[in-house]
C-alpha cells in the first residue's frame, strides 16, 4: 500500500474513534459503488457526453416529522455535489464542493442537534491531493444546517481544514491532526463546534441561516 494512502487511513480510523456528541449519529463509506453498478452508469452517462456517478441514497429523518429524506452524492464531470431530497423524493436541496487534487470524497458525516431547533450534518471531506513534485493532502469539514426543522432552510457552509499532509522531496514531511469538539462553549443553549491543533483552537459558533462566527 503506497504510504500516503496508508498515513490517511491511519489518520481516518482516528477520527472514527473520536466521540463528538451523544446524541449523534455516523455515517461511513458514502461514495462506496459496486462495480456492475459502476460499469452501467459509466456507460449510460458515457453516451450522453456527461460523467455523473451517484452515491446511494441514505434514508435519514432531518426534520424529525418521523418520515425519511434522502441524501446522496454525486460527481458530475470530477466535481463532488451534494443532494437532499424530502419525503416525496424531491429534490430541496444540492451544492458542490471544492476539490485540490486526486482522490476527493466525503468519507463521514456527523448528524448532530446543536439545539432543538438546529440540526448539524458535519460533512468530512476529504480534498485530495496533489502529488506533483511532493505531496499534499488536505480534508475538510462542511456544515449543512437544518433550522426549525425546515427543509426549505437548509444551509451549506466550508468549514475548516482538519488534516493536513506535506512532503516536500526527501527533506519535509509534516503532518498536521487536527482534534474536533462539539459542546456549547459558551451557555447559550447551542453548541458550537471547536477544531483544535496543540494551542491553536478555532471555535464556530452559529448565528443561524447558515451564518457562523469563528474566534
Amino acid at each position: 500500500m503506497d504510504m500516503h494512502k496508508l498515513v490517511f487511513l491511519m489518520i481516518m480510523i482516528f477520527f472514527s474513534h473520536k466521540t463528538l456528541a451523544q446524541d449523534e449519529k455516523i455515517f461511513r463509506e458514502l461514495l462506496t459503488f459496486g462495480e456492475k453498478e459502476k460499469k452501467n452508469q459509466l456507460k449510460d452517462l458515457k453516451k450522453a457526453g456527461k460523467w455523473v456517478i451517484h452515491s446511494k441514497v441514505h434514508l435519514l429523518d432531518l426534520n424529525d416529522d418521523g418520515l425519511p429524506e434522502g441524501l446522496y452524492f454525486t460527481y458530475r464531470d470530477g466535481i463532488p455535489w451534494i443532494s437532499v431530497l424530502d419525503a416525496n423524493n424531491r429534490l430541496v436541496f444540492e451544492s458542490s464542493m471544492q476539490i485540490k487534487g486526486f482522490g476527493a470524497k466525503p468519507y463521514k458525516i456527523n448528524i448532530v442537534n446543536l439545539s432543538s431547533k438546529v440540526k448539524l450534518l458535519l460533512i468530512h471531506f476529504y480534498e485530495g491531493a496533489i502529488s506533483y513534485l511532493g505531496f499534499h493532502g488536505t480534508a475538510r469539514a462542511y456544515f449543512l444546517t437544518i433550522d426549525h426543522q425546515d427543509l426549505e432552510s437548509i444551509f451549506f457552509y466550508s468549514g475548516p481544514q482538519f488534516f493536513e499532509e506535506v512532503e516536500e522531496g526527501k527533506e519535509h514531511y509534516h503532518q498536521r491532526q487536527y482534534s474536533m469538539k462539539i459542546e456549547d462553549f459558551n451557555q447559550d443553549g447551542i453548541k458550537d463546534v471547536m477544531i483544535s491543533y496543540k494551542s491553536i483552537h478555532y471555535t464556530y459558533f452559529y448565528l443561524g441561516r447558515g451564518n457562523w462566527k469563528v474566534l
